[in-house]
């Protein structure tokens, strides 16, 4: 029987001996890694001198969504053992990226001809490795589908820096039709050694990609109806950051080769069950808080369940803050918490419904304070908005709790004006003039947020995201509430601050919604319950009675 040539196969059925051995014979070398060894494990590399080996290695650590670690090489090895047999690190990629004191100065076939003695390689994994088992949970890969490389994208997200090594992070973008999106979230969550689940599910905008139609490398996007632009870290951020440290000599994937990767002997199933990951029990759920722009979180279904049963102990109390004027808030409540545990800055408004100056009640001032110290405790820039007439008040307040010590930094509080007809416009307009004047970091395709709170001590969240929107009369926040011929169809979901404390302190304890916030960066570090709440003693210190307040705060510790 002849021989059927290696050039007639499927790349995808090819060993990955196979495969190295096509590329160590500079064969093959234009098709993309992506098409090759269906189900083994694919790994970016990058290689740089030993006396920056260990800063590398703590940049990988710090950054695990676009670097997550599969080996560091001893100085000038050349094979991966843990990873594959009979392989060469300089001849068994397609192609590869020299650069020369932070700059890509050439790419090469192989690196036979670079002294390697002192050289380090990083191997980290590649999303390649879960497009085969995205497949196979029919989910429609379009480069797949098209024998394409993915788009990638630089991002604005800046990586964790390390020694001499810094830039921002790049992703890789696939469109996935919408009511596939769970699905990904489960296939790729449990599989972090190959990038796990996505650091981004939305519009690109939001992550600092300015035009989408043009990757900086990859091929264009294909985008179907109902598509929705799912994100994750990738190892070509690695280019920039090696050319941050400009090491006399490094290799490293650049735009131009982003599909040459080293192919190990590993299976992805049998990786995952040599290296579970930590968090394997857990169930990611996909959260949609914005249609437009289009913006979803995860969270796993374990912290939703229990911000569910922790909901219902708090009602069960019966106290008359959970009665003053809050309806049952479903899942308004979790998503309150997750839009807040997304911003990095937050603007608390205080005016009253009426439109008219009024006396500031205890609730109103008890409420601020407890959800100031809750974003607080996520270190988040906060700001306090008010009408000039309660500025004081307001500052005292605050002043107050950083001087008992129950709040750690200090507060700002900004006053304004407003007219007293068209209150719920007026808002509008003049959060809209005020947050302007707060600089960048409230426009309207930020992930902050605004939360405004009542006399009677209840608070309503809402992004900024498309954030008073005003076409044709209509203005919009949120997208669930709007304003039409300046009459205001007004928010009917008003949620207690202990409830939104406890929510988001359960947030805070879910691996998979802070790896997702953090963008895969960092670590998961949970901080304690007696950081988010205020106790019924220093309630009383600010001159209080709120009931319940220690009930709330050890309900979420047990």
């Amino acid at each position: 029987m002849a021989s059927v040539s290696p050039s007639s196969r499927d790349p995808g059925e090819f060993h990955p001996r196979e495969a190295r051995e096509q590329f160590r014979q500079n064969k093959m070398v234009h098709i993309s890694c992506s098409q090759f060894c269906a189900g083994y494990l694919q790994s970016n590399i990058a290689c740089v001198p030993s006396n920056m080996a260990d800063d590398f290695e703590r940049l990988c650590i710090n950054n695990s969504s676009p670097f997550p670690l599969l080996y560091r090489s001893r100085p000038g090895e050349v094979s991966a053992p843990p990873l594959a047999s009979e392989s060469d690190v300089r001849t068994d990629l397609p192609l590869y990226a020299v650069i020369d004191n932070g700059i890509v100065s050439r790419h090469v076939r192989d690196l036979l001809e670079i002294p390697w003695e002192d050289l380090v390689t990083f191997y980290f994994g590649c999303s390649y490795s879960f497009d085969h088992f995205l497949v196979a949970a029919q989910v429609p890969i379009r480069h797949m589908i098209e024998k394409r490389d993915c788009p990638v994208y630089v991002t604005k997200i800046p990586l964790q820096p390390q020694g001499s090594f810094s830039g921002n992070m790049t992703v890789s973008m696939r469109q996935i039709p919408r009511e596939f999106i769970q699905k990904v979230a489960e296939v790729c969550t449990p599989l972090d050694f190959a990038h796990g689940a996505p650091i981004h599910i939305g519009a690109p905008a939001i992550i600092g990609i300015e035009d989408f139609q043009h990757p900086a490398c990859g091929d264009a996007p294909i985008v179907a109806e109902h598509d929705v632009s799912v994100f994750w870290g990738c190892g070509i951020s690695a280019t920039d950051a090696i050319a941050s440290a400009k090491p006399h000599i490094a290799v490293s994937l650049s735009p131009e080769c982003i599909a040459s990767l080293f192919i190990t002997d590993y299976k992805v199933t049998d990786f995952y069950k040599d290296h579970p990951p930590q968090h394997a029990t857990l169930s990611p759920k996909v959260i949609f808080l914005s249609e437009s722009p289009q913006f979803a979180s995860l969270v796993s279904q374990e912290a939703i369940n229990e911000v569910v049963k922790k909901e219902k102990e708090f009602v069960s109390l019966k106290s008359a803050e959970l009665t003053n004027g809050c309806k049952e808030p479903g899942d308004y409540l979790l998503k309150s918490a997750m839009t807040l545990s997304h911003a990095s800055s937050v603007a608390i408004v205080t005016w009253s419904r009426s439109g008219i100056a009024v006396d500031v009640s205890d609730w109103q001032l008890a409420a601020v304070a407890s959800i100031v110290k809750v974003l607080v405790a996520q270190e988040k820039e906060v700001t306090v908005l008010t009408p000039e007439s309660n500025a004081a008040e307001w500052q005292k307040l605050l002043a107050k709790c950083e001087a008992e010590k129950i709040l750690l930094k200090s507060i700002p509080v900004i006053s304004g004006t407003m007219r007293p007809t068209h209150w719920s416009r007026d808002v509008h307009l003049t959060l809209r003039e005020i947050l302007e004047g707060l600089g960048p970091s409230f426009h309207s395709t930020s992930l902050n947020s605004v939360v405004l709170v009542n006399e009677q001590g209840n608070l309503t969240v809402q992004s900024l995201l498309g954030f008073g929107q005003d076409v044709n009369g209509v203005m919009t926040s949120n997208q669930d509430r709007v304003i039409e011929n300046e009459q205001p169809i007004e928010c009917d979901c008003w949620l207690n601050p202990s409830l939104v404390a406890m929510a988001v302190y359960v947030l805070n304890t879910c691996p998979v919604h802070c790896r997702y916030v953090r963008h895969g960066r960092g670590e998961h570090n949970v901080k304690a319950v007696e950081e988010f709440f205020i106790t019924s003693k220093q309630m009383k210190s600010l001159g209080f009675e709120v009931l319940h307040a220690d009930e709330w705060m050890s309900s979420c510790t047990n």
